[in-house]
């Protein structure tokens, strides 16, 4: 309500965010809580007391394309012994939390679908799946993210096995088209992290990567990420204090590097990132401002690590 009624064409409105608005917003946000226990929990197949990977797999956009990530993803003997979460939150989901449980049941996953008692970003669900999940590694997977064949889950699980070194990999991402859309940012190509320079060869053709070996980088995708439990833990899992979801997945690389744990990208794995699909509808303008807020939180949380026109 307050953002809604604030010019930000406005010549003191930056002034406005650096007194106010700034801390006043970030402080509200931050102080939302997850809920502690899901609405509805509905089981399927039998997972393991204790699976090696739990695979978190928000809901967004209704869900009613849910199915096709589930087919997607089945077939893969690496999923067998794995935990599948599906987060939807209440009211959200176009379709039932039964359905969803039949097509996992169809498919042959062992897991459970959570349904939260309130609105989520992908962000939200991904740290509210991993509350529920019981793997001492966490995959977390947008539901924009497609594998176009099997194999993928056990080969990000064996590099990491082999890297003590490393908290987290992110494989590959392509567009439709077969370009790279992310493939990180090894740490000796940039000593000084900014915020668009979280990732390398954006757009370029898939041949780029002919020769490329796993590297360490400054940023995983956070769109697709496995990550060691404990690590995650211990960066406290993705921020609550920005209004939006554009800058979570930096915010958590960022604190990833601050703990000092190790981030990795292979070139060897590869699956589809597909576009979201518009909505349709108008953005509220409530989200102008909020989205200028939190480039300015960003900003100052990171103000060490920022240059001065990163922002």
């Amino acid at each position: 309500d307050i953002l809604g009624t604030v010019d930000v064409d406005d010549l003191a409105f930056e002034d406005m965010v650096e007194t106010h608005l700034g801390p006043l917003v970030g402080g509200v946000f931050g102080n939302r809580g997850l809920p502690e226990l899901p609405d509805t929990m509905l089981h399927f197949g039998d997972a393991p007391p204790v699976p090696p990977v739990s695979v978190v797999l928000p809901v967004t956009g209704g869900g009613a394309d849910i199915d096709i990530n589930l087919s997607r993803l089945a077939g893969d003997p690496d999923l067998e012994a794995a935990e599948l979460i599906v987060v939807a939150a209440q009211g959200a989901p176009s379709t039932t939390p039964a359905r969803v449980r039949d097509w996992a049941n169809f498919y042959g996953f062992n897991g459970r679908l959570v349904v939260a008692g309130q609105a989520m970003d992908r962000f939200d669900a991904f740290d509210f799946g991993a509350q529920q999940a019981a793997g001492e590694l966490l995959l977390f997977l947008s539901d924009s993210v497609l594998p176009d064949a099997p194999g993928w889950l056990g080969a990000l699980m064996a590099e990491l096995a082999e890297r003590s070194d490393i908290a987290a990999i992110s494989p590959t991402l392509l567009y439709e088209d077969f370009s790279i859309r992310y493939a990180g940012l090894p740490v000796e190509a940039a000593p000084a992290l900014e915020r668009n320079g979280l990732r390398q060869l954006t757009g370029y053709p898939v041949h780029w990567l002919d020769g490329r070996r796993p590297a360490r980088v400054h940023g995983i995708s956070e769109d697709c990420v496995l990550v060691r439990r404990t690590a995650f833990e211990q960066a406290d899992g993705f921020a609550r204090s920005f209004t939006g979801p554009e800058l979570k997945g930096v915010d958590f690389s960022l604190r990833l590097n601050q703990a000092g744990l190790g981030m990795l990208w292979t070139p060897s794995v590869t699956l589809f990132a597909l576009d979201e699909a518009p909505d349709g509808g108008e953005q509220p303008y409530w989200q102008r401002p909020a989205r200028r807020i939190d480039a300015w939180r960003l900003a100052r949380i990171w103000a060490d690590v920022f240059t001065p026109d990163a922002i």
